[in-house]
């Protein structure tokens, strides 16, 4: 995918997000948030290292790990800790980790943290 087109996906994801969590489906938004975000940072990477599209191909570039991606973005200091801090250890695995316990005021806040991390990387 070219970086434009993750980049549309992340916002997509993160529309649908936002549309779970509206729905009363808070673990299936914050499952989304995370997708969100490595998306961006897939798009992030591809601008910053000159790349037509993402390659997955190379050793470790194929990885959902948003603490893994990040370091290869460009970014030298993280402007969004805090927001960063809220959603930096999703994996595709959570869920699986008992995600069902996530309360309307925990999935609006990773889906706002998701919100500015985008903007921020974006």
């Amino acid at each position: 995918m070219t970086a434009k087109e993750l980049e549309a996906r992340s916002h997509e994801w993160l529309r649908d997000a936002r549309l779970l969590h509206e729905a009363g489906r808070f673990e299936s938004a914050v499952y989304l948030c995370g997708y969100a975000v490595e998306f961006a940072l897939k798009a992030r990477m591809c601008r910053h290292l000159n790349w037509p599209s993402y390659r997955d191909d190379l050793p470790g570039m194929k990885t959902h790990n948003l603490r893994n991606l990040i370091g290869s973005t460009g970014i030298s200091s993280n402007p969004f800790d805090t927001e960063w801090n809220g959603i930096a250890n999703w994996t595709p695995e959570s869920r699986y980790a008992g995600i069902r316990d996530i309360s309307e005021s925990k999935s609006l806040e990773i889906i706002d943290a998701a919100q500015a991390v985008l903007e921020a990387i974006l």
